[in-house]
């Protein structure tokens, strides 16, 4: 969205007018984190020394205990107080955000955070909650905020009407798989070593890389690999935005599993198969799969 300097100011005066009035550190680190998505970053960078001994010491177990309350609410509530919750976690994803890139002081808690902005996503909203949320985040402005600082939830609020038509939309349209790179063939080679890939089948099949273009413009360039030990990896060279998009990988019908929370790597293992299996597998395309519905084969 295109910059605009009067709402992002006004944005940042009131945070700082909610910073100004907050009395509790747990609501002085939320409104901290929430400026530094403004660029904001001297107050959070700064905070472990404006908050006095026996406050810090609680901080971690208040936080985790408000977490904990935070996702027990999420699964009982609709409607406005489903709204508020909402709300309340997007001060969790701002603060997880923050913590990130500035520090890592909070990283003890960085599961439960993420725990709490992972359940956000995946909660249904009713229509009145999106329509809660959807006049907040114009009321807020976090459309103009990258992506990681806003809860999807929060920055695109579908409510049961608005799902129930983009189900019919997606029903009547099944998103094409575009190629990055052909499958190699492994026709006619040497595939086998003593039960293991050979140096020749693993330089066939690192020759699927290319370059992932989303409808959207933004891109990744992708690559496979074939160890020694059957084990497969696809690596992408992508900001953490959009490799958080990635929602599944396979080769073949094997999935492949993330190997962390970066998702920028994703693994699986060939090992307790037969070699006819392994053969077979490994002809097989690869095939990476996105959260809005674009595919890609390789």
């Amino acid at each position: 969205m295109p910059r605009d300097d009067s709402s992002i100011n006004d944005a940042i005066g009131a945070l700082q007018k909610r910073l100004a009035a907050a009395g509790d550190p747990i609501e002085q680190l939320f409104s901290a984190a929430r400026l530094c998505a403004w660029g904001e970053t001297e107050v959070f960078r700064s905070w472990p020394s404006l908050i006095g001994s026996p406050a810090a010491s609680e901080l971690h177990p208040r936080l985790g205990a408000l977490c904990l309350a935070l996702l027990r609410r999420l699964r009982s509530q609709d409607g406005a107080t489903l709204a508020a919750t909402l709300i309340e976690c997007q001060d969790v994803c701002s603060l997880l955000t923050a913590d990130r890139v500035h520090g890592r002081l909070l990283q003890q808690l960085h599961d439960l955070l993420a725990g709490v902005v992972h359940e956000c996503d995946s909660v249904l909203l009713d229509d009145e909650a999106a329509e809660l949320l959807h006049e907040f985040t114009q009321s807020q402005h976090l459309d103009l905020l990258p992506a990681e600082w806003v809860l999807g939830s929060v920055r695109h609020p579908l409510g049961a009407t608005a799902r129930m038509e983009l189900a019919r939309v997606a029903g009547s349209c099944t998103p094409p798989v575009r190629e990055v790179c052909a499958v190699p063939s492994f026709e006619g080679e040497l595939v086998f070593d003593g039960g293991r890939p050979s140096t020749r089948m693993m330089s066939s099949f690192g020759k699927r890389r290319g370059m992932i273009l989303c409808s959207d413009g933004s891109k990744a360039v992708v690559r496979a690999v074939l160890e020694s030990d059957w084990r497969i990896s696809v690596e992408f060279d992508a900001d953490l935005v959009w490799c958080g998009r990635i929602d599944r990988v396979r080769l073949g019908a094997l999935p492949a599993e993330a190997l962390d929370e970066d998702r920028d790597t994703w693994v699986a293992s060939l090992s307790e198969y037969g070699l006819d299996t392994q053969t077979k597998l490994v002809g097989q395309p690869i095939m990476v799969c996105l959260s809005n519905g674009e595919r890609f084969s390789m």
